[in-house]
């Protein structure tokens, strides 16, 4: 997915354009939570933003802190099946 939406850092706000990859992965729970059933729902997106539109490290050369700065996002959720 391509999403359009804000992101704010150091109370400065810019509009971001990022790529989101959903997975639904059924049945999975198990694999990060042992003895429980369910499902997991996965999103990640990695964006890439310029320090000095924020405020970063100000007075801080290249040398030391780069100018993009790059974002990784990954958060997973989880649907637990009821007990019967």
């Amino acid at each position: 997915f391509h999403c359009s939406g804000n992101f704010t850092c150091k109370g400065v706000t810019k509009p971001v354009n990022v790529t989101v990859v959903v997975n639904y992965l059924k049945d999975k729970l198990g694999s990060r939570m042992k003895g429980k059933e369910g499902d997991l729902l996965a999103i990640r997106s990695s964006f890439t933003v310029n320090r000095s539109d924020f405020g970063i490290k100000e007075g801080m050369g290249p040398e030391v802190v780069a100018e993009k700065i790059e974002l990784r996002i990954s958060i997973i959720g989880s649907a637990i099946k009821a007990a019967e």
